[in-house]
């Protein structure tokens, strides 16, 4: 096997672990929501922290979630994803700095989603591929994990943990 799909492989989605009920992108994402995150790279182990403030609206079948972000080196930025409901249990989703529309699968449990991005930081813009789980710990938090990809190889994970105010 060539070293670059052994990579792949072993970067498959995040899987959620089993709760019960079922978990909506309403129920993670309307109101006032705080959270912490990290995002590693995997090559070399480094890490950036950041915390996060939401605030999630639902209009019919339009959801709005504005993202202020606060970087621990200091960095801080605001983006907005616009999610449109596509059917049940299913959405699609735009924020400023996504390239195409993000898909959204409401599976139970869990939330996944994939979309790509260029992600902005100190050293300029890098588009990235994501692909997300989302679910409810036993603690009541609820945990973003990612697996983060760049020219289709995982090179990071990012893991957000979210508390609602």
């Amino acid at each position: 096997m060539p070293p670059a799909l052994a990579l792949s492989a072993c970067a498959r989605t995040p899987t959620a672990p089993e709760t019960a009920g079922s978990l909506t992108l309403a129920d993670v994402f309307v109101g006032e929501i705080r959270g912490r995150g990290v995002f590693r790279v995997d090559l070399t182990g480094d890490e950036r922290r950041f915390d996060a403030q939401l605030h999630g609206r639902l209009e019919g079948d339009r959801l709005t979630v504005a993202e202020d972000f606060t970087y621990d080196d200091g960095q801080t930025g605001r983006l907005t994803w616009v999610f449109d409901r596509a059917g049940p249990g299913r959405w699609t989703g735009r924020r400023e700095d996504t390239v195409g529309e993000a898909v959204v699968i409401e599976e139970g449990e869990s939330i996944r989603m994939d979309y790509t991005a260029d992600f902005e930081s100190l050293e300029g813009v890098t588009r990235l591929a994501f692909s997300d789980v989302i679910y409810r710990a036993p603690d009541g938090k609820v945990i973003n994990e990612a697996i983060v990809r760049r020219w289709g190889l995982p090179v990071g994970r990012v893991r957000f943990e979210m508390t609602r105010e």
